[in-house]
């Protein structure tokens, strides 16, 4: 997969992602500014405030082993239409 951040908005290989509905221009495109390939065991993580948060974009993140990620999602409490367990 490839991640790009172009003109605020949020690019998942070569789509505009759905992340972006509803949400304001991302101001900070670090290294994604390009397009950014992520291997197959890794991750590239935005921060849910990204305009506030350091995550993947900043070079001293940037992708993250899958190895690393210890936690599992189990619940979405937003948005409240799709409220509910995670499968």
């Amino acid at each position: 997969d490839t991640v790009q951040i172009r003109d605020g908005i949020l690019y998942i290989n070569g789509e505009i992602s759905e992340f972006n509905k509803g949400r304001e221009l991302i101001v900070y495109s670090g290294i994604a500014k390009e397009a950014v390939t992520v291997p197959e065991d890794c991750y590239f993580v935005l921060g849910d405030n990204w305009n506030n948060s350091e995550d993947s974009r900043y070079e001293e993140i940037n992708l993250i082993p899958a190895e690393h990620i210890l936690g599992k999602i189990w619940i979405r409490i937003a948005p409240f239409v799709k409220i509910g367990f995670v499968d």
